[in-house]
């Protein structure tokens, strides 16, 4: 379906863009407008919301919630209650990736990945299969960007990449299998070579903002020739994510994040000795 009236009525967007909508907004307006099955693509890309929920709700059944996600808080309690006292459990809000992650906390022959990890990867899995080019194209570029920056983190500090890898695809082996600092990577995911540069980069606040630079580019590019599509319209709501990411994003909380990020990458190594 062709979403020509929708687009024509958004405010275009770049990087630096103050009159982005809202997510919340937009939200509303893209439920209203979209068919069913477009519909669904959304949630599919919404579900990384989903996922920060049930990490937080693991730890704390009143931790606070992203709104963005589509499941609430009594969703999520009736679902967990639902895979804690049913073998099989079956409910359409329940995706199959989240009843696999959630069985394997119980297995104590599942390796030490950390949670988060272990969660990204059957997500990136599932929604690496969509039947949508776009969509399943972007999952699989950001879990090789993700994972190109952590094997390069790792090399620099001396850590076991295998144990931070996320996936199963063609560039997740190869890092797992590589040993030397050169990451030869091109020939299967083209920005490699663009991605192991900001993975040099210092100033934590200007790398985060050069991998948000690619990750813009990578969806202009995809949907240059896609103007009224569906695929527009995801690229819109990905680009007012990156847009909106960075309202509370000054140098400290730069810091922290990535100060949060080892701190959790060497719990991991910790755990696993």
């Amino acid at each position: 379906m062709q979403y020509n009236y929708l687009i024509a009525g958004l405010p275009d967007l770049r990087m630096d863009a103050t009159n982005a909508p809202q997510p919340a907004d937009l939200l509303d307006e893209l439920t209203q407008a979209l068919t069913e099955d477009d519909r669904a693509l959304l949630d599919l890309i919404r579900l990384q919301h989903d996922n920060q929920n049930l990490l937080r709700l693991l730890d704390d059944k009143d931790a606070p919630l992203n709104p963005l996600g589509t499941l609430q808080r009594q969703d999520w309690a009736e679902l967990i209650s639902l895979m804690d006292e049913t073998e099989q459990p079956k409910d359409p809000r329940l995706k199959p990736y989240i009843i696999d992650f959630y069985r394997s906390l119980a297995d104590t022959e599942t390796d030490n990945t950390l949670r988060e990890d272990r969660l990204a990867t059957y997500y990136y899995d599932y929604a690496a299969r969509c039947s949508n080019t776009f969509v399943a194209a972007w999952f699989t570029f950001c879990l090789n960007l993700n994972n190109v920056l952590t094997a390069q983190t790792c090399r620099n500090l001396g850590w076991d990449t295998k144990a931070y890898i996320v996936g199963n695809n063609d560039v997740a082996q190869m890092l797992r299998s590589q040993t030397g600092r050169d990451l030869r990577l091109t020939d299967e995911f083209e920005e490699a070579d663009a991605v192991m540069a900001i993975a040099e980069e210092q100033n934590l606040l200007t790398r985060e903002r050069r991998i948000d630079q690619l990750k813009w580019q990578w969806i202009e590019e995809h949907t240059e020739y896609r103007t009224f599509s569906i695929d527009r319209v995801l690229a819109y709501w990905l680009q007012c994510q990156i847009i909106h990411r960075w309202d509370n994003l000054d140098t400290e909380s730069g810091r922290q994040i990535f100060r949060s990020m080892l701190d959790e990458m060497k719990q991991g190594v910790k755990f696993g000795q």
